[in-house]
């Protein structure tokens, strides 16, 4: 089972008490990584890591010729130009004597964005952002207090406000927040509505927050009924399943449509809001007929409504091996005339094949060009359990594979946008451009979690807000 694996792994990499053995193999699949006056090295062990009791690994600038020295990869190694090459040897080292070194590629660090605090006291682990009567408008939730709060810019600063998670009336609850959290709008000027949708971690259930210039007001969508509804039954009302995983929404005048995943089952679920009354649906991931999968889905979704039709792009885990790791995944696409339920259509977007086993990790929808488009991960059978590579695809249309080579693993929160894409890439804050396929590194802090992050307009100028080390931060390339 995963406790054997977890051990034999275990035993492969770190060597026990003994008499080493020879020396090191020389160390395999070195990478160096582009970094802000620094580079991040990374490489696995000698074949005879076990045998050879490897205690350290020197790594040598071969343009200065200092040696520093590491325990295990990756490895930062800081104090380094911007705009200057470099390479790097590697050597493997134990009691009897070291490897041969095996050189790196060349890298070249860069500067980083140039950043700015609007929050010090959340680290803004979800964010989203809007533009609320022409004001620039962001949400975020706290993991450290579990609270959703707001800064709004007025008049040359940000106000800043606790809107849920402390209790109070109109709805609000006392309960630690978190899960995820989307936002969509309807409207504009004084008439412009913000609708945002997270998790209560307490109860695990879906909320609603309705924001307006003057007004707020909260309620639980869904996830507190008295038991879980199972996805046989056809009739669909409230579920008191774990709704807090994933969830996105879009908003008309009349109508308010949100989507998410109800954990305890593995499908994809709806509600719709019209005259003030919710209505629900069952998605997919329930049966194989009219179109639908069996496959886990949403772990990841995003939507857009475009004129009428409304799309909903997520990811569907087929098979997973012991430790509960995806090795086959798929990315799917469902859309639909107006809110009416069971009238959905529905398309596999890509499926796994021999260039890539799993697809999904995060979706992003948006239009690029005026043309709607979608982007995901994907893992090769080498890369697994990570994704190697970014795709998108423009609906009808063509598509385009991008890799992070020097930048690293690209993982979690896509957010597309024009033609620039952002992401997480080895635990940092990147964007590729859709166009040139060039990648900027935005920022060299490394996150333990994919970096949620958004864009805001801020006098003409755009900025990504994000949670960087523990605040919420403006950047600016």
């Amino acid at each position: 089972g995963p406790l054997l694996l977890a051990m034999m792994e275990d035993m492969r990499t770190k060597p026990p008490a003994g008499i080493a053995v020879g020396i090191p193999n020389q160390v395999r699949n070195l990478q160096v990584l582009v970094g802000d006056s620094s580079a991040i090295i990374t490489f696995d062990p000698p074949t005879n890591v076990r045998s050879a009791q490897v205690t350290s690994y020197a790594i040598k600038n071969n343009k200065t010729g200092m040696t520093v020295y590491a325990n295990a990869s990756p490895f930062t190694l800081n104090g380094l130009k911007n705009g200057t090459a470099y390479t790097f040897s590697i050597s493997a080292i134990n009691n009897n004597g070291s490897s041969d070194p095996l050189v790196s590629d060349s890298v070249t660090p860069v500067a980083t964005w140039k950043q700015a605090v609007i929050d010090n006291a959340s680290d803004a682990k979800y964010v989203v952002s809007a533009s609320l009567n022409n004001k620039p408008f962001i949400a975020y939730i706290s993991s450290k207090t579990g609270t959703l709060r707001t800064a709004t810019y007025i008049n040359g600063a940000w106000k800043k406000v606790v809107l849920d998670g402390m209790g109070g009336n109109l709805g609000r609850t006392n309960h630690k927040l978190g899960g995820h959290l989307s936002l969509c709008s309807s409207g504009t000027g004084a008439r412009q509505v913000i609708h945002l949708f997270y998790g209560d971690l307490a109860d695990n259930d879906l909320r609603h927050a309705t924001i307006t210039d003057a007004n707020q007001s909260f309620e639980v969508v869904d996830g507190n009924a008295p038991q879980i509804q199972s996805y046989e039954e056809v009739d669909r009302t409230r579920t008191g399943s774990d709704v807090t995983v994933s969830s996105a929404c879009v908003a008309s005048t009349t109508t308010l449509q949100v989507f998410y995943r109800d954990e305890s089952q593995g499908v994809l679920l709806g509600a719709v809001k019209k005259s003030n009354k919710w209505s629900y649906e069952l998605i997919d991931g329930d049966r194989k007929t009219d179109g639908r999968t069996t496959g886990d889905v949403g772990f990841h979704l995003d939507a857009y409504l475009n004129g009428g039709t409304t799309y909903l792009l997520y990811d569907s885990v087929l098979v997973v091996n012991q430790k509960k790791d995806a090795t086959s995944g798929e990315i799917r696409l469902a859309s639909r005339d107006g809110a009416i339920a069971n009238t959905w259509i529905y398309q596999t977007l890509e499926s796994p094949s021999t260039t890539a086993s799993v697809l999904g990790y995060d979706v992003a929808l948006n239009k690029v060009a005026g043309k709607l488009t979608g982007a995901w991960f994907a893992a090769t059978g080498a890369s697994l359990p990570n994704p190697s590579q970014v795709r998108t695809q423009v609906f009808d249309g063509a598509s385009n594979t991008y890799a992070t080579t020097k930048y690293g693993t690209p993982n979690g929160h896509l957010n597309l946008n024009g033609t620039t894409m952002v992401l997480t890439c080895q635990k940092r804050l990147c964007s590729i451009d859709t166009i040139t396929k060039k990648i900027t590194l935005i920022s060299g802090w490394q996150s333990d979690e994919a970096i949620q992050n958004s864009w805001i307009t801020l006098n003409g100028v755009r900025y990504l807000v994000a949670g960087i080390n523990g605040q919420l931060v403006s950047l600016r390339g």
